[in-house]
């Protein structure tokens, strides 16, 4: 199948995917937080940050799979794939039970001496972490079904699944308002029984569907080594990015209470949502990235780092100039009851997250080069500078809010380091990305708020907003294809358009 053909499907299975889920997690949330209550869903949201602090030693163990999966497709060597797969398992099942020891004493006691617990919910918030921490080590070894898919490119086995998912999480929702048990208990127990389910289902079709998936009893020193190697370093930005995002959570709940944490929870949700459906394309795009470096084919490969980093940004405008122009409505429509700081802080998270939309295409190409020590070192010292910046700030008597405007600087600096330094591994044009991809991009973004912010001002209520995100992403879409495009690629549309209309 031809490169961008193939591009083209996966990313087609992934979106309608994505929709489907997008809008019941959408759902679901509500009824979560409507069931649980303001104070039940910022304990989840607390606890679920302490458990999640661990991420970062299966993440940076997850890229370097992921990585050399599709390397060792690229290049042919299936003898090479199943024993790198094989290993990758043994080696997430002995990372899943350290995480256990680690969770059962470090973790406990964070959750003891650190976190702001309401009186008479401790009970609660203890076994919630239980099962959280469950939860997350059987995620843990589903990781490398999950990395062999991916190398694969079988997206339309994410996308069958994500909606069996999904409609399992909503089956939770109905459940957790009928139950007599403790609400917050409950949700936690029925997550977990969501993701055995799932993790089953992985193993399974990987078994049977995919060749090199099948186990074997033995350990390989020198494929272990090679893994921990890479993973070493990825390590370190998996760390820097779980301590931002986690570890500015606990923050706020020292400073200001589960109620903060339950508006940074909604703006989590938010933040999500957008990173759903920007992965979902770009997880299309890095198969292609890393085949592409592995054979050779380096005028492909600047091509589409240029071509996925403009539609990525593009991508998100669709979504981030609705939202940001009328979020306090949305927020009321889609939560009965909205957290102070909510739509602030959501505002702020869209703004950050359409700087760092950039950043797929960039880090994967890293990847694929191999060459991440410099790169790791200097992006991860840079994301640190969320938890210092936010506690300074903090400490100072600042609001909440500054917490989420220094993500937004420091975003801009990370995305000017990620250009920089993939220039020195890869000897691409800095000049032309910021001229072809970011500045055209930010000029059409903020020439389309503006229309979009001016027409929101005169829509109203439910029907205005219909109205008014089927004018801002009709005039988007339109002013995009015009002017965000090059010509060979607005013929390339129009050409694939024609075809399939002419059948």
């Amino acid at each position: 199948m031809d490169k961008n053909k193939k591009i083209a499907k996966n990313t087609l299975f992934l979106y309608l995917r994505m929709f489907l889920v997008m809008g019941i997690s959408l759902y679901t949330s509500r009824i979560v937080l409507e069931t649980l209550g303001i104070v039940d869903f910022g304990i989840y949201n607390i606890v679920g940050s302490t458990v999640l602090l661990f991420s970062f030693l299966s993440t940076s163990l997850t890229i370097a799979v992921q990585r050399y999966l599709a390397y060792a497709l690229g290049i042919g060597d299936l003898n090479k794939f199943r024993l790198l797969f094989s290993q990758a398992f043994w080696v997430y099942l002995i990372l899943s039970l350290f995480i256990l020891i680690i969770a059962e004493t470090v973790g406990l006691s964070i959750l003891y001496n650190y976190i702001d617990i309401p009186e008479g919910r401790f009970r609660a918030a203890f076994w919630t972490y239980q099962y959280s921490i469950f939860t997350f080590i059987i995620g843990i070894i589903r990781l490398p079904y999950n990395a062999a898919i991916l190398a694969y490119e079988k997206m339309s086995f994410f996308a069958y699944t994500g909606i069996v998912e999904v409609f399992l999480k909503l089956l939770i929702t109905y459940l957790l308002v009928i139950l007599a048990f403790d609400k917050l208990i409950s949700y936690s127990v029925l997550l977990l029984g969501v993701s055995v389910v799932i993790s089953v289902w992985y193993h399974c079709y990987c078994f049977k569907n995919l060749n090199g998936c099948k186990l074997k009893f033995s350990i390989d020193k020198s494929v272990i080594n090679e893994l921990a190697k890479f993973s070493g370093w990825s390590m370190l930005s998996s760390a820097s990015s779980t301590l931002t995002n986690q570890g500015v959570n606990i923050l706020l709940n020292n400073f200001f209470g589960v109620l903060i944490n339950a508006a940074n929870g909604i703006s989590v949700q938010i933040m999500n949502a957008l990173s759903q459906f920007l992965v979902n394309f770009q997880m299309a795009f890095n198969p292609q990235i890393i085949k592409s470096y592995a054979n050779g084919d380096y005028k492909y490969l600047r091509s589409l780092i240029f071509r996925a980093s403009l539609i990525s940004f593009y991508l998100m405008i669709l979504i981030a100039i609705p939202l940001m122009t009328k979020m306090d409505y949305i927020l009321s429509l889609w939560l009965k009851t909205v957290p102070e700081y909510a739509c602030d802080f959501s505002i702020c998270i869209i703004i950050s997250f359409l700087m760092e939309s950039y950043a797929g295409p960039l880090w994967m190409t890293v990847q694929a080069v191999g060459k991440i020590k410099r790169y790791q070192i200097i992006i991860s010292s840079l994301y640190l500078l969320n938890i210092l910046g936010s506690f300074v700030f903090l400490y100072a008597g600042y609001s909440p809010l500054s917490v989420f405007i220094i993500r937004i600087i420091i975003s801009v600096i990370v995305f000017l380091a990620r250009v920089f330094l993939l220039n020195f591994l890869l000897k691409f044009s800095v000049r032309d990305y910021f001229l072809k991809v970011m500045l055209k991009s930010y000029i059409i973004f903020i020439v389309l708020f503006f229309i979009s912010y001016h027409i929101g001002l005169h829509l109203h209520g439910f029907w205005g907003l219909i109205l008014f995100i089927i004018i801002s992403v009709s005039i988007s879409s339109t002013f995009i294809f015009c002017c965000g495009f090059e010509k060979t690629d607005r013929d390339t549309v129009i050409r694939i358009i024609l075809k399939r209309v002419g059948r």
